[in-house]
């Protein structure tokens, strides 16, 4: 079970969906998003298409993820407001090497029943690039003699 949990997990600022003490499965994954340019388009009325104003920045971009706690109790949808913060770093399992900075994060949540736990939407609002984590690398040193 921890094993399948673990295949479709979330990092933030290093602690993972897997991590917490009661089953936590990330049912979305809201995968690959491209940064849009923040280009601005001028149309008037008395032309046809428009005139492209380019600007060399990009928007935010959202990352949307659904979890599905089927044994938790509100004192454990708690942790997860805590665990899910509004800064740091977001790695999901699909992009292991990939982080993206957080700049906002926005939970809502769901009660399913009392018996079948509950279903949460979290969107976190991230910068536009995804960042490759640095590999530890290893150093040997050869001493000549």
């Amino acid at each position: 079970m921890v094993k399948l949990i673990g295949i479709n997990a979330l990092k933030v600022n290093g602690k993972s969906t897997a991590d917490f003490p009661f089953p936590v499965y990330v049912e979305v994954n809201d995968g690959f998003r491209f940064a849009k340019k923040k280009n601005k388009l001028i149309e008037t009325d008395y032309s046809t298409g428009a005139i492209k104003e380019t600007v060399n920045a990009w928007s935010p971009i959202e990352k949307i993820y659904e979890l599905y706690c089927p044994t938790a109790s509100l004192k454990d949808m708690r942790r997860i407001k805590l665990w899910a913060k509004d800064s740091g770093q977001l790695i999901a399992a699909d992009e292991p090497d990939v982080f993206y900075e957080i700049l906002d994060v926005d939970i809502g949540h769901s009660v399913i029943d009392n018996i079948a736990g509950y279903r949460i939407t979290i969107t976190f609002m991230t910068n536009p690039f995804g960042y490759e984590i640095e590999q530890k690398t290893r150093c040997t040193q050869m001493v000549l003699q």
